[in-house]
């Protein structure tokens, strides 16, 4: 009864990812059959995600949040999972629509100025993220080679242009039919706040528990997975690899912005900061532009639009 209930309210959302009382269902379906955990952990993500609570309450959501995270309480979430081979599949995660503060307070330590100012965004349409960045097994079953520096399976490609990130979604598109892409920046902090708004998802400090920055996990990247998700069961957010945008860099302008465009002009903008990279340059709001070099620290993470089924 557990497994039906709860897959056919994930059915439930595969068709309207906003049905507020659909993920309500789900956490009151998970409570009703001994995962109280769970269910709590839907509750507040999606308090969060309606951003409907005074600034302290807020605080307090998020650190109860962390705190089940961090208990290792798994987020319930539709996936979807694409067969690239026999040897690698792709997974990525439903992304419900919601407004966020993108962006970076002028307090936050590490704080650049193209972070700013701080805006509202909304995004008024859900979207499928990859589960992880990029894997190097993953761009071999589709590419059939392997740029990267730091060979193993599991490990994210690298050594990757913005260029090499859009042809691979090409080939994945033509192959699977699939409208593969990668994601805006706003996008990318959407989802990788996860309803938070501290420098980090996991918190307001970096912590080799966390990610993987700065060599703390020695001198390269780590396999995929390896440390705590964020409240949408998203891994890899911060660190081990900066991850390409389909955006190009602009500057931010005060004001609400609802679903923002892809630019068109500007150097390329990578997300997330990577193996190398100071913890100040992980955090959720860092930005990174590039000409569109290969690096050991560049790699990529997939997007796809959401079509109802």
């Amino acid at each position: 009864m557990f497994f039906t209930t709860v897959e056919s309210l994930r059915q439930a959302l595969m068709v309207d990812p906003a049905d507020d009382m659909a993920w309500l269902a789900l956490a009151d379906s998970l409570e009703e059959d001994g995962c109280p955990d769970c269910a709590e952990l839907i509750r507040l993500r999606e308090s969060l995600r309606l951003d409907e609570d005074e600034d302290h309450v807020r605080r307090a959501k998020e650190a109860e949040l962390r705190h089940l995270l961090a208990q290792g309480i798994c987020p319930i979430m539709p996936r979807r999972r694409v067969i690239l081979s026999a040897e690698a599949v792709l997974d990525l995660v439903l992304i419900p629509p919601g407004s966020f503060w993108m962006g970076s307070p002028e307090n936050e330590p590490g704080r650049m100025t193209d972070e700013g100012p701080r805006h509202r965004v909304t995004l008024s349409r859900p979207f499928w993220l990859g589960v992880y960045p990029v894997t190097q097994a993953q761009w071999r079953s589709v590419m059939s080679d392997n740029p990267s520096r730091f060979l193993g399976a599991q490990r994210p490609v690298e050594q990757v242009t913005r260029a090499d990130a859009l042809a691979f979604c090409a080939v994945l598109k033509r192959r699977t039919g699939g409208s593969f892409r990668l994601p805006t920046e706003a996008e990318w902090e959407y989802a990788c706040r996860a309803g938070t708004t501290t420098a980090y998802h996991f918190g307001p400090t970096a912590s080799p528990e966390y990610l993987s920055y700065d060599g703390r996990h020695g001198e390269q990247t780590t396999p995929v997975g390896q440390f705590p998700p964020n409240a949408w069961g998203l891994y890899d957010m911060h660190g081990n690899v900066w991850e390409w945008c389909g955006d190009r860099k602009r500057w931010y302008s005060p004001g609400e912005v609802v679903d923002p465009c892809e630019q068109d002009h500007g150097v390329p903008v990578a997300r997330g900061g990577a193996w190398v990279s100071e913890p100040g340059l992980c955090r959720s709001a860092s930005r990174w532009g590039d000409p569109g070099r290969r690096h050991g620290f560049l790699g990529f993470r997939l997007a796809m639009d959401f079509e109802p089924e």
